[in-house]
């Protein structure tokens, strides 16, 4: 490869790529599987839940009030950072051929809660689920299932919310998760299997 036959580095990289990887990545050509990925789409989120939280643990010295804690949990603030997120999501199992619409019917929670992040099959899910109200409490801070909320034409915003999810798509992967946190499945209206490796990760 040559640097000088390209416009841009992007481009460079995304040659580079299949040249050190090998892999022939299959087109998706039915157009309702491609519009139920393009769905799925919703862009990062950022947000600030809450303006103001107070810590009462053990650690803060004598400002602790041991009283509190003897009837609730205690409470401690974090700093958290996650690094190098693209960088372990592009050598995960990626989906690379064979989409093809499979039977919902196939799939129930036990199923879902049993898949396994490196199964040669993969599945997109478009479901409805249950945002159960003893779990409003424990998740209103950082609700699950992010979702986009078309307010007009021109605006719209990625939102997290503790309302049910109707026709929701999601990874096999993010649905396991919600079930595990206890999110209900109600019903599962359309399912997309394809067939995945980890082939981006000796280029990564």
């Amino acid at each position: 490869l040559d640097p000088v036959h390209y416009y841009t580095t992007p481009g460079f990289a995304w040659n580079a790529m299949f040249r050190k990887t090998g892999i022939e990545l299959e087109s998706i050509t039915d157009i309702d599987i491609y519009l139920m990925f393009e769905q799925g789409i919703r862009r990062g989120l950022s947000q600030c839940s809450i303006s103001y939280s107070k810590t009462n643990n053990k650690y803060i010295g004598e400002k602790y009030k041991k009283e509190q804690t003897e009837k609730t949990t205690p409470k401690y603030l974090l700093n958290l950072d996650a690094n190098n997120l693209y960088g372990w999501g592009m050598c995960e199992y990626l989906p690379y051929k064979g989409s093809k619409w499979s039977d919902p019917d196939c799939f129930d929670t036990e199923r879902i809660l049993k898949m396994k992040e490196d199964h040669k099959k993969c599945y997109i899910f478009e479901v409805d689920l249950k945002y159960p109200e003893k779990l409003h409490d424990l998740h209103s801070d950082y609700p699950l299932a992010p979702e986009n909320v078309f307010y007009n034409k021109e605006l719209t915003k990625l939102t997290t919310t503790l309302y049910d999810k109707k026709k929701y798509n999601l990874h096999y992967s993010n649905l396991r998760l919600y079930l595990s946190l206890g999110l209900k499945l109600k019903k599962i209206h359309r399912v997309i299997e394809f067939e995945q490796k980890d082939w981006l990760r000796p280029y990564i």
